[in-house]
């Protein structure tokens, strides 16, 4: 009787339903901690860049113009004024 109870034991481990949500879930952690990891990058690689554009606009602010300047440029520069709508 031991001998039949082991061998149920062992056989509700070895069910393919168990290891398939066993799999989904580790699957399902491992592409959380990528999004995770990249929305941290993004992040971090954001910052910098918003450092690099406030020193480059304090040495060099004749190559900045404001958002409103580019908003009423809708008929002469169409390209700077989509910048001055995504701004």
């Amino acid at each position: 009787m031991l001998h039949n109870s082991k061998k149920i034991g062992n056989n509700l481990f070895d069910n393919s339903e168990y290891k398939n949500n066993n799999n989904e879930i580790n699957e399902e952690k491992i592409k959380n901690t990528r999004i995770n990891e990249t929305l941290e990058d993004m992040c971090i690689y954001g910052n910098i860049m918003k450092k690099e554009i406030l020193e480059e606009k304090e040495k060099n602010p004749e190559k900045f113009i404001e958002i409103e300047e580019a908003l009423k440029l809708e008929e002469k520069d169409q390209d700077l004024f989509a910048l001055g709508l995504l701004a």
